[in-house]
């Protein structure tokens, strides 16, 4: 009976040694050398993403541009994607109005950038073993979500010898398309923070997931997270920066002015090129007498130019597009 338990017992330890270094260990390896590729691709999935949900900002390359970070942080609702679509058609067939020279096309732009995000998520397929479930998951459904419209389409029916047009050329209709996959990109994003293979040296640039969990936290007024991820940031001076706008919100101005002046002392960027840390800052007295105090006036003054013209363009651009609206919802009740 012993010998029976000993032989038992030692084909069992066998057959796990056996599993160990012929299945496991080997499968452990694969894994380890297939992540950094997949989580490299699963990246610029999301960058792709990016571009297509900035497209609803497009303003044929001119100011007020959107800023990046209120998409990161999913505060983009799906009324504020249907007035910035307001102005957006497919292509130039659509061009048949009185609007017509307001009316941007970015049909091309997006079927562009759909393809390539569907062949990144295909592209994945092969790897599929590797992935999560969550993962794998969230890419069918942002392939499934993000190929739910053409984006060639053309304008113009025909029946008979008549053409018909749409009342309305926009494509203020995908907005709720839009809002969705801002809600899969935000998701996503989240899986990607948790990476552990990911070059960090990502497309010619170093990712610090601190700085962009920070800046969301930032951007969804989570300010005490945010300092907490900013404290964690490599790069000294975006961590200064940071930290200031942090402890600004958390009204500890004294203690962000200490960090403003490390910030300007770090960097020898001009203010505007670093404006958007300034945001919501630049009409404070405390702050804008060390900006003077640290710089010279004509970068201070041009800052302040920029943020006055900037307002006022927006102003300007978000009026038309709710003439826009109206004269296309007046028009199709007519």
């Amino acid at each position: 009976m012993q010998t029976i338990i000993i032989s038992i017992v030692t084909s069992l330890i066998a057959s796990l040694i056996f599993w160990l270094f012929f299945t496991k260990f080997p499968e452990v390896i694969k894994y380890k050398k297939m992540r950094p590729i997949i989580e490299y691709d699963i990246c610029n999935i999301s960058t792709n993403i990016l571009f297509f949900l900035q497209m609803a900002y497009d303003n044929r390359g001119m100011r007020p541009s959107v800023d990046q970070v209120k998409i990161k942080a999913n505060v983009v609702d799906e009324s504020e994607y249907r007035l910035m679509l307001q102005n957006k058609c497919l292509n130039e067939s659509y061009l048949y109005d009185e609007n017509k020279d307001n009316m941007i096309p970015i049909g091309d732009e997006l079927e562009r950038l759909s393809n390539n995000i569907c062949k990144g998520i295909e592209d994945l397929s092969f790897y599929h073993r590797f992935m999560s479930s969550s993962e794998i998951l969230l890419l069918k459904k942002i392939k499934v979500t993000i190929t739910s419209y053409s984006y060639l389409d053309q304008a113009g029916s025909k029946s008979g010898d008549k053409v018909f047009f749409p009342a309305d050329p926009t494509i203020s209709y995908m907005s709720n398309n839009f809002k969705i996959i801002n809600n899969y990109y935000f998701d996503l994003n989240k899986i990607i923070f948790k990476f552990k293979y990911l070059d960090k040296d990502l497309n010619g640039f170093v990712n610090d997931f601190n700085f962009e969990k920070s800046r969301i936290f930032y951007e969804l007024g989570y300010y005490k997270k945010a300092h907490e991820c900013a404290l964690k940031i490599s790069d000294n001076n975006r961590k200064n920066g940071q930290i200031f706008m942090c402890l600004f919100k958390l009204t500890k101005i004294d203690e962000s002015l200490f960090y403003l002046e490390k910030y300007l002392k770090t960097t020898n960027l001009e203010l505007i090129y670093i404006r958007s840390t300034f945001k919501d800052s630049y009409d404070n007295t405390k702050v804008l007498n060390k900006l003077y105090l640290c710089r010279n006036k004509n970068e201070v003054d041009e800052l302040l130019e920029y943020f006055h013209t900037e307002r006022q363009l927006k102003g300007n651009i978000i009026s038309e597009l709710y003439r826009l609206r109206t004269f296309y919802e007046e028009k199709i009740k007519r």
